[in-house]
């Protein structure tokens, strides 16, 4: 009797252990603070899994239905793991890992832009393009999930009403280069989302994605978006490739980076993941690049600010953010995906997302011509989502 009870519960066993695992270490690149930087808050989802630690040896080793002293038959185990595993793709962090005929995880080579659904993802914008800082201009880097609270730096802003706990996301590293975004142009206007609810952000109800009626904001044709492109003051766009392809692209109003950023296969980051990504999360940051986090130290070398032209993304290693994204102060503003209000609507809050209409976008990041108030980690700004300024870029969301 106890042999026939005992398989079913390891075939359970067997499907809990090839879960996926969305808590891994975060990646190498992001600067040796990253490792002691999590480990010393409860930032992470999941507590980071303590060193990697396997969670199918804890599945298996303790069915749910045998007695304390039941042995485990791993010889059945191994088998059944590696049946259902086998060939398996999941994202560990910024790693992507493929289950073997053992039902072991092993690391596959490093992703050239980053690891998303499926493992390995390779964007259309960065089709046949140049390089970014030396790497691609589609790398994104794993953010990883955790509390922390919004808008608070412990210098300019001491506002600790409004903690957030976000889901993990994956960040594009770089901001839209007018490269990536020409493949964008190239492609219209077949590149504009082709149903309602594209783009929408999974972890909140409320958000709808992508509304049809926004179609009408966006211009009729090529022609027309390339023209649009070239209407602010110093625009960075070009037709043909030229020494802007690594400028953020600028011009473009809140309804065109929405598009771009589905199109790519990703969204616009909720207010709450950016300010997470940009504070580091719980060390809460003056500027992403504070260390301690309370340092308020701003130079020409850390970020493009007080100035009178964009610099090619990434081009400031030195500012990058506590899990190595580029330029998350100055050069360009960013879009947002929510709705401006100032307080933020709620006090605490989980994956929250302001999706209450109102005049205004939220924007982050200060631009190229603003002063080091603006630059801050929690400061914030908004404009009109129709606005196609030269200080106006985009920087998009992937899911995992």
């Amino acid at each position: 009797m106890r042999a026939r009870s005992r398989l079913p519960m390891l075939l359970l066993c067997a499907l809990a252990a090839c879960d996926y695992d969305a808590s891994a270490p975060l990646d190498a690149d992001a600067a040796e603070s990253d490792a002691s930087a999590d480990a010393s808050v409860a930032d992470s989802l999941d507590a980071t899994e303590e060193d990697g630690a396997d969670i199918d040896a804890r599945v298996v080793d303790a069915p749910t239905d045998a007695p304390p002293d039941a042995p485990t038959d791993a010889a059945v185990d191994a088998p059944i793991d590696a049946i259902l595993c086998l060939g398996q793709v999941r994202c560990t962090g910024d790693i992507a890992q493929q289950c073997n005929a053992s039902g072991n995880w092993i690391d596959l080579p490093a992703c050239t832009s980053f690891c998303g659904v499926g493992g390995c993802v390779s964007p259309p914008s960065c089709s046949s393009i140049g390089n970014c800082a030396g790497g691609s201009c589609c790398a994104a880097r794993f953010v990883p999930g955790g509390m922390y609270y919004r808008s608070y730096d412990g210098v300019s802003n001491l506002d600790m009403t409004h903690p957030a706990t976000v889901s993990p996301f994956v960040l594009d590293r770089y901001e839209v280069s007018v490269g990536r975004f020409r493949r964008f142009v190239s492609a219209y206007p077949g590149s504009l989302p082709t149903s309602g609810g594209q783009g929408r952000n999974p972890h909140v109800a409320s958000d709808g994605g992508w509304n049809p009626s926004w179609t009408a904001m966006m211009p009729s044709s090529k022609v027309a978006l390339e023209a649009g492109l070239a209407t602010c003051t110093a625009p960075t766009y070009t037709t043909t490739t030229s020494a802007n392809d690594d400028l953020p692209v600028n011009c473009v109003s809140w309804y065109l980076a929405y598009a771009f950023c589905v199109w790519d296969g990703g969204r616009l980051p909720s207010e709450a993941e950016w300010n997470r990504a940009a504070s580091g999360g719980a060390e809460q940051r003056v500027y992403p690049w504070s260390a301690p986090a309370t340092d308020t130290t701003i130079d020409a070398a850390h970020a493009v600010y007080s100035t009178t032209g964009l610099g090619p993304v990434g081009s400031h290693p030195q500012g990058n953010g506590l899990w190595g994204h580029a330029d998350l102060a100055g050069n360009a503003q960013e879009w947002i995906a929510d709705w401006y209000s100032n307080p933020y609507t709620t006090s605490a809050c989980q994956d929250c997302q302001n999706t209450t209409s109102s005049s205004s976008r939220v924007l982050r990041s200060g631009q190229y011509t603003s002063g080091p108030p603006s630059l801050t980690a929690s400061a914030r700004s908004s404009t009109t989502p129709t606005s196609m300024t030269n200080g106006i870029g985009v920087r998009c969301v992937h899911d995992q």
